[in-house]
């Protein structure tokens, strides 16, 4: 894997983690709710996206988006917001990107792509940190927010899957978020009936949210996809809850045990098995 890869790969990745960040934050704080944040996210990245996009003649965005992409980019924000009026950031990036590695590889399987022996022994161990450190128990996370973000799961998993294929990945990242705009819109209008909920501090961190950790990180991984495949692309997430509950703890004090730091241990050495694999499939949705 070239340094440039590798750069955008961790780049990423940080923003990912960031997200959970940020919308727990201001969704969990009371800043803003779940409805209004999705949409100045989705709403601010467009505009700078867009405006990015059309001064880079070398990427043309006009036609490269997708309306199938622009759905599993709507279906992925609007149950990520509203997984975090009721889990931590860390629980929250865990589930995520637990069902985005679910949903990438079994299209990898679906297809008959099947991944090499070490993808799988990687994805065996990242998984079982996984488990490890989400096992039930009296603090068991709330059910009706890990059904959230299950589903917030299986559509950057999708989005993610189609953008393995993309020529030009800041064109299309800002088409996505654009198509996107009406259907969060529909989303907003639903908290209309009991008004809207937000204060200055909020709308600027759904902003950071939608130009910084989400608009740039997202055209940054549309540029690393193409060169890790759906396997490796599935199983590097699973970084981000590492980086993101080491993180929470640090910003917003949730509890980071001895067992977290085990789970942290063994899912990036699945990683790491899965990057030293030569398995180089490509599914596309």
């Amino acid at each position: 894997m070239s340094l440039k890869i590798a750069g955008l790969t961790i780049a990423s990745l940080l923003c990912f983690a960031g997200n959970s960040l940020i919308c727990r934050a201001a969704i969990g704080g009371g800043m803003i709710g779940p409805r209004e944040f999705t949409w100045v996210r989705m709403t601010s990245g467009a505009i700078v996206l867009l405006a990015a996009a059309s001064l880079d003649d070398s990427q043309p965005f006009r036609n490269t988006g997708s309306a199938l992409s622009a759905l599993a980019l709507s279906v992925y924000a609007c149950m990520f917001s509203l997984a975090y009026v009721r889990l931590d950031a860390g629980i929250g990036a865990l589930v995520l990107f637990g069902s985005v590695q679910v949903t990438m590889i079994g299209w990898n399987i679906v297809r008959k792509q099947i991944p090499a022996f070490l993808v799988w022994i990687g994805l065996v161990i990242a998984l079982g940190g996984l488990a490890f450190l989400t096992i039930p128990g009296k603090d068991a996370p709330d059910g009706v927010g890990l059904a959230f973000m299950m589903l917030s799961g299986v559509g950057w998993g999708a989005y993610s899957l189609r953008g393995q294929t993309t020529a030009h990945p800041l064109g299309s990242t800002a088409m996505n978020f654009l198509l996107a705009i009406p259907l969060t819109t529909i989303f907003l209008a639903s908290s209309f009936p009991s008004g809207l909920q937000f204060n200055s501090w909020g709308l600027g961190l759904a902003a950071i949210s939608g130009i910084v950790t989400s608009g740039l990180g997202y055209t940054l991984w549309y540029g690393a996809i193409p060169e890790l495949g759906a396997a490796r692309a599935g199983v590097v997430q699973l970084a981000v809850p590492p980086i993101a509950l080491i993180a929470s703890s640090a910003v917003l004090h949730e509890q980071l045990t001895q067992r977290t730091l085990s789970s942290t241990a063994l899912i990036l050495t699945g990683i790491g098995i899965v990057f030293a694999s030569k398995n180089r499939a490509s599914p596309r949705i």
